[in-house]
């Protein structure tokens, strides 16, 4: 009885699938850090769109006060900011109230419901109306009124769980998208 002996030479192919899974493991970072960008952008927007139905404010105002920072492939972190002032109400549809040709009061909606404001007026401040309330007898004794602004209102509770459960949602998404997109470049 013969025995016959069957070599096979495998080494190349293992050289080549090695080098194709340290080519797929390198794909992983940029996949990653085009993944946080794209979650931090979705985040931006949903929350540019729920602060406004809360607050009431147009979004292009929100927006131009909540800014984004990009993550890097060196830092993979991504930064959304909410900044400045709170809004004064002129930003929410302030009208001179009127009784018997007098004016009484202001009215706006901020926070997305309609109010009425005792004593408010508005004046033209450089070219735009700006309401105030009077505190004092003197003529400059007066004071801005403001209403809600994106840097507190993103603070709050319920929108930080919003911004948790999109990115979250979204995270699981679309990891798997740019990962199979960039392996799928390495493989050609």
């Amino acid at each position: 009885m013969t025995s016959q002996i069957v070599q096979l030479d495998i080494k190349s192919d293992v050289d080549q699938m090695v080098r194709r899974m340290n080519a797929g493991i390198k794909q992983v970072k940029p996949a990653l850090n085009s993944t946080i960008n794209r979650v931090a952008t979705t985040i931006r927007k949903e929350g540019v769109r729920e602060l406004s139905k809360k607050t009431g404010l147009k979004q292009k105002k929100l927006r131009e006060s909540i800014t984004l920072i990009r993550s890097r492939p060196q830092t993979m972190v991504a930064v959304i900011k909410a900044r400045g002032r709170p809004f004064n109400l002129i930003s929410f549809g302030a009208k001179v109230k009127r009784f018997k040709g007098k004016s009484v009061g202001i009215t706006a909606k901020p926070w997305n419901q309609k109010r009425f404001f005792k004593g408010g007026f508005l004046l033209n401040v450089k070219g735009t109306d700006v309401a105030f309330k009077r505190i004092g007898k003197g003529k400059k004794e007066i004071k801005p009124m403001f209403g809600p602004g994106a840097a507190r209102e993103s603070l709050r509770d319920e929108v930080i769980k919003l911004y948790n459960t999109i990115g979250r949602r979204r995270f699981k998404e679309e990891f798997p998208k740019q990962l199979k997109f960039r392996l799928d470049k390495v493989r050609r």
